[in-house]
């Protein structure tokens, strides 16, 4: 459920040409929550985040925490997302880095997810 969350909220963020808007009260708390290591806080902070406002460096931090807290798969979801989106004009520096990171960082955790192959 969450994934398809984050995809319409790429999908609908993408098709925005708004000039960068400051980060919400949500996403502050959020990302100073993730730097301080709070990740179950963070988690639940920047999910708020990214329903109200899609901003690159939050999906970021919040596929980070998942890391964080184990959930691989899901973090490695919203990394590929993010990797697979294109960038905004209406974009901070941040923004930019977050996605241009997302690539490598879904790549390192590919190899982290178990697979299973059936040969019949």
């Amino acid at each position: 459920m969450r994934v398809a969350l984050f995809g319409t909220i790429f999908a609908l963020a993408a098709s925005a040409e708004a000039a960068p808007k400051p980060l919400g009260k949500a996403a502050k708390e959020g990302l100073s929550l993730a730097k301080s290591g709070d990740c179950v806080a963070a988690a639940v902070a920047l999910e708020r985040a990214e329903a109200e406002d899609h901003r690159p460096v939050t999906a970021a931090a919040l596929a980070g925490c998942h890391v964080a807290l184990g959930e691989i798969v899901l973090a490695h979801e919203i990394y590929e997302a993010l990797a697979k989106e294109s960038a905004s004009p209406s974009w901070s520096p941040d923004d930019r880095t977050s996605a241009a990171d997302a690539k490598k960082k879904a790549a390192a955790l590919e190899v982290r997810i178990t697979k299973v192959v059936l040969e019949i």
